[in-house]
């Protein structure tokens, strides 16, 4: 009994770390989350601004990368209880359900993230394409203006011509 006693003091004591550093996560977490509210609002007024979406990507990535601390920490202190207190504890479920539900807020921020990521990359190749239209377009304006040119040109010459042999007649 006393070693039942020792290993469920010792367990708590763990789990206090734990938690503390759970806390300390979810307040990174939180900020980052005012951070990425703002940004969806700025998003709101153009979504299609790829500097607004780099910055949510970038934000995201944080996010994704305190999850992921979050899961791994969770998961130890599941293995922890599994070990020293057994599965059917009422600690190991509470900590069963932490995973869970930090796995699930972890591939929401990933879904997010890769959204964002797809985004970005519609968006540069959106601007690449209208770039190479612009392109086509100025080269197919610069052809048009030589050929109109040369055509004047020419006309202006023959004009010239015609005017040079009326005045030879004129003068003969």
């Amino acid at each position: 009994m006393a070693k039942k006693t020792e290993v469920s003091v010792e367990f708590k004591l763990y789990n206090q770390e734990f938690r503390k550093g759970i806390k300390e996560i979810n307040g990174d977490m939180s900020l980052n989350e005012k951070a990425l509210k703002l940004n969806s609002a700025q998003l709101k007024l153009n979504s299609n601004d790829v500097g607004l979406l780099k910055e949510r990507q970038t934000l995201l990535a944080k996010q994704f990368e305190l999850s992921n601390k979050k899961v791994k920490e969770s998961e130890a202190a599941l293995s922890k209880a599994k070990k020293e207190l057994g599965e059917n504890s009422k600690e190991y479920k509470a900590l069963e359900k932490s995973v869970v539900d930090a796995k699930i807020q972890q591939q929401n921020i990933k879904n997010s993230l890769d959204e964002t990521t797809r985004k970005i990359h519609d968006q540069t190749h959106e601007t690449e394409d209208l770039g190479k239209e612009f392109d086509d377009v100025s080269d197919k304006s610069s052809r048009f203006a030589d050929n109109l040119k040369a055509h004047l040109t020419g006309e202006a010459i023959i004009g010239g011509v015609k005017a040079i042999g009326n005045a030879v007649k004129d003068v003969g």
